[in-house]
Formats: C-alpha cells, sequence, structure tokens
C-alpha cells in the first residue's frame, strides 16, 4: 500500500540518520543496543504504539535485508546474531 511505503520510508530513513550520528555506516554494523537506544529515544516523544509501528518498520527492513542482501555465508543475520532477535531480548 502507497502509504505504508511512505511510512517505512519516512521512519527507516530517521532510523539510518540516528544510526550515521553514532558513526555506523552499514547495516551490517547495526546491533540490538542500538535498535533499542533508537526506540528508547523516541519513547520520548512518541506513544507505545508508535514506537511499536517503528519497530516493524525496522523489523520488516531487516527481514528483508536478511532474504535479498546476503548470501547464506553472511554469519551477521544468523538468527543468533541478527540484531532484531537480540532486541526482543529482556534486559
Amino acid at each position: 500500500a502507497p502509504k505504508t511505503v511512505e511510512f517505512y520510508s519516512f521512519e527507516l530513513t530517521a532510523f539510518y540518520g540516528y544510526l550515521r550520528q553514532y558513526g555506523i555506516q552499514s547495516m551490517d554494523a547495526v546491533t540490538a543496543h542500538d535498535i533499542r537506544s533508537y526506540l528508547a529515544d523516541l519513547s520520548e516523544h512518541r506513544s507505545p504504539g508508535g514506537c511499536a509501528c517503528v519497530f516493524r518498520s525496522i523489523r520488516s527492513f531487516f527481514e528483508y535485508w536478511q532474504v535479498f542482501q546476503h548470501s547464506s555465508k553472511c554469519p551477521c543475520f544468523d538468527r543468533c546474531c541478527n540484531p532484531l532477535h537480540n532486541a526482543l531480548r529482556s534486559r
């Protein structure tokens, strides 16, 4: 749906901008801590539902990234290393 694509594009651009502020230039370098920190910062001015929508955008992006951008020989997107799986673990 066009509005979904627009929303994801906006939110992922903001997430990428956040990462760049901290010197992260590649999606391969994103950690679970980076995702948690971003969501914690967002929670200061967005509702829990808004943060959940942002998380879903990030999750969808990493699922796409894993399937379409990386071969099976790239270990950084194995289940145990995917930053989304680690971000969901309790602190």
